[in-house]
């Protein structure tokens, strides 16, 4: 009988995962402020970001471009998939449920990929996270609820259903991604599919509004540092899922809300609630825990 895989955090794969948990909370943080003051609508500002990550991802491809050419055919296709999926279909769907649900639904729904990724994990690579882990995995959730939503129950909007799809899409894209790192490494992974995020969501923006791309020197700096932040935190997934599985990499960088509530006090003077204390304190015991199985 084949033991089924269990994967424990390295000491790697905690750097990996904590650093992308650094960069999307800090991208939250950024793009409330890029997002205030713009003009740019939320989809034209991401479609931005993520051609700025995608030239990015295309710098680091050119020294390693070797690599790409004993790259299977079906490998290819699966990046393929990940950058239509990951980075266009997904924030579609994301910005679409915004528009049609409350900011606060939206912050905890978008969390759920965590779970959606352990799904899809269990599902295709086979990844069960041991039965001690369990408790942690849901004083995680608690604790990303209470720093999010706080202590009231979440009302649901016709948005939120966009929303769990596209956390749903980010779960499946963390799983299939582990393939594609049969044969390239984690950054060069992530690095393609930005970067074919970048070359459709460019197509995108001449067609539905060329007038960003033909007055960028008019725009603020907020699209690049979110473009950098995006590819430092794909890139450190990425390399993190390489390391240590999917399910334990994105369990880790579900962190982030600790790291954007800390940004938003210190960089927009926003207050700390008491449940925010509780919620912040749980995500950082449950991650501790759960590294140090």
């Amino acid at each position: 009988m084949v033991p089924t895989p269990r994967y424990r955090m390295n000491t790697r794969g905690i750097i990996f995962g904590s650093l992308a948990s650094l960069c999307f909370g800090a991208s939250i943080v950024v793009n409330k402020v890029g997002l205030a003051q713009s003009a740019l609508h939320p989809l034209e500002y991401t479609a931005l970001s993520v051609i700025v990550a995608g030239i990015l991802g295309g710098v680091m491809i050119v020294p390693k471009r070797a690599a790409l050419y004993a790259c299977s055919r079906l490998c290819m296709l699966n990046i393929f998939f990940l950058g239509i999926t990951a980075s266009v279909i997904s924030y579609v769907f994301l910005f679409w449920g915004q528009s049609l649900t409350k900011a606060i639904n939206a912050g905890f729904l978008i969390s759920l990929s965590g779970f959606f990724t352990m799904i899809f994990a269990l599902l295709f690579l086979k990844e069960v996270p041991e039965k001690r882990q369990y408790p942690f995995i849901l004083l995680l959730f608690t604790g990303i609820y209470l720093l999010t939503v706080g202590t009231h129950i979440l009302q649901f909007n016709p948005g939120d259903i966009c929303i769990i799809i596209a956390a749903m899409i980010f779960g499946l894209t963390n799983a299939l991604s582990k393939f594609a790192m049969h044969e390239l490494r984690g950054e060069l992974v992530a690095s393609l599919r930005l970067l074919v995020g970048a070359v459709v969501l460019m197509g995108v923006l001449l067609l539905r509004s060329p007038h960003v791309l033909t007055s960028l020197a008019g725009l603020k700096g907020w699209c690049v540092v979110s473009g950098v932040l995006m590819w430092g935190f794909i890139v450190c997934l990425y390399r993190a899922i390489e390391i240590s599985g999917a399910t334990m990499a994105t369990l880790v960088s579900t962190s982030y809300p600790v790291v954007s509530t800390i940004g938003a006090i210190l960089l927009l003077n926003e207050g700390l609630a008491v449940q925010e204390i509780v919620g912040g304190a749980l995500i950082l015991l449950s991650i501790y825990r759960l590294v140090g199985q």
